[in-house]
């Protein structure tokens, strides 16, 4: 009977997420690309090749179509949609370009790193070339002709597939480095011949951003995270960056708080040593970047501190270390704030001479209670995957063993 019933679910299911079935007519010029392309919205596929696939088996389609040949296509009754999720204690997450989302075994390689603890992922929205994920419309960004990156999908679908695995997703926004509106529009570099970094004190630039912030917190994303959310280094003294950065992260953080949602922040690692000469630099002064976020993200990459750097000497070779001084710094400096910690680890070779799962595990151990996004500029976390992996058997052979050792007190306690 049980049997029976599973049978009855799994149809009921395949037939609410295909409620009807169309014919297109195949016009001269048509192609399977285009034709998927013109319905995937529509259909339960994340990505256009799956799809074709699909057309192609449910018509036995060898190569081409022809015109006026019928195609069976399949379509979804309405939408996937989804809510957001809650947050987990400790977000354990990877940090993926658009090229590696667009990528077509992109979900199955985040259930793989699901097995080993990774619960999140931080995908991005706006890169820093200026490229954007999601469709927006506005005059500026038709003005400085800014790329809109569609091989993702639907943003909503990918957040449907990436929840029904229970996944944490974080959406990350470049903020003041745009190489296509600083190329495009020269009035709103901040360098004159730097065609990289856009000013942050342009209200035009704030408020590009504030618009996209809106459309992006329509989807159900479940953070927001800001990049870039400073001034390129700069000697450059005459105005108060620090104070030009907080009051846009106010701006933000109300759009967050509205929505429901934790708004985070990325930050050079160094900037946790908060020296008068950095913020004056790049204007960020954590302390008060605090009040207006919920999460701080170092980005303590060992590689990235200056050799030596507070009396450690190599310090791409000494991930703990580096790290160790690094949280000491934050329970300095936030000692007294409502303020998430969760750092960004290095998944990375560069200035290491051996980068291997012990690499990475000797930044996990550091980290100890908070949460840590990795970062790999080409979505590759093999030694990630190895160092969780290991710790993952390690414990369970631990609680295996305390297990053995309650196990024989019992036995001893019955023979006594």
């Amino acid at each position: 009977m049980k049997k029976y019933i599973i049978i009855l679910t799994l149809l009921c299911n395949i037939s609410n997420i295909y409620s009807k079935e169309i014919i297109h007519r195949v016009k001269k010029g048509d192609f399977l690309y285009k034709i998927a392309y013109k319905y995937i919205s529509k259909t339960e596929f994340l990505y256009i090749d799956d799809f074709i696939k699909q057309i192609k088996k449910d018509n036995n389609i060898k190569k081409y179509v022809k015109p006026k040949q019928k195609l069976k296509i399949k379509l979804l009754d309405k939408k996937l949609e989804t809510h957001r999720i809650i947050k987990p204690n400790k977000v354990k997450a990877l940090y993926y370009t658009v090229s590696n989302v667009a990528y077509k075994d992109f979900l199955n390689r985040i259930k793989t790193y699901k097995k080993v603890g990774i619960n999140s992922v931080v995908i991005d929205i706006k890169n820093m070339i200026g490229e954007i994920t999601i469709p927006f419309n506005n005059k500026l960004k038709k003005e400085i002709k800014t790329v809109h990156w569609s091989s993702i999908g639907q943003l909503n679908k990918l957040l449907y597939y990436l929840h029904q695995e229970n996944i944490y997703v974080i959406a990350r926004v470049v903020c003041f480095h745009d190489q296509i509106m600083a190329t495009n529009k020269k009035e709103y570099r901040f360098f004159k011949n730097n065609k990289e970094w856009v000013n942050p004190a342009n209200k035009d630039v704030q408020n590009y951003l504030l618009s996209l912030i809106d459309v992006l917190l329509n989807y159900p994303i479940d953070e927001l995270q800001l990049d870039y959310v400073r001034f390129p280094a700069s000697k450059s003294g005459k105005i108060k960056k620090a104070d030009i950065i907080v009051n846009f992260l106010k701006k933000v953080h109300k759009k967050t708080q509205k929505a429901g949602i934790k708004l985070g922040l990325d930050v050079f690692g160094i900037a946790l040593w908060q020296r008068k000469i950095d913020e004056k630099a790049i204007g960020q002064n954590l302390r008060k970047m605090a009040d207006y976020s919920d999460v701080i993200s170092p980005m303590i990459y060992p590689s990235h501190f200056s050799n030596p750097f507070d009396g450690i000497k190599n310090p791409g070779n000494n991930p703990g270390l580096i790290i160790k001084k690094s949280r000491e710094r934050e329970e300095i400096l936030f000692k007294d704030k409502d303020i998430e910690i969760r750092p960004y680890l290095q998944a990375f070779s560069m200035g290491s001479e051996k980068y291997d799962k012990n690499y990475i595990i000797k930044q996990i151990n550091e980290v100890g209670d908070n949460g840590y996004i990795f970062w790999n500029a080409r979505g590759k976390y093999q030694a990630v995957y190895n160092a969780l992996n290991y710790l993952k058997l390690k414990k369970k052979k631990k609680e295996l063993k305390k297990g053995r050792q309650e196990l024989n007190k019992i036995i001893d306690n019955i023979k006594d």
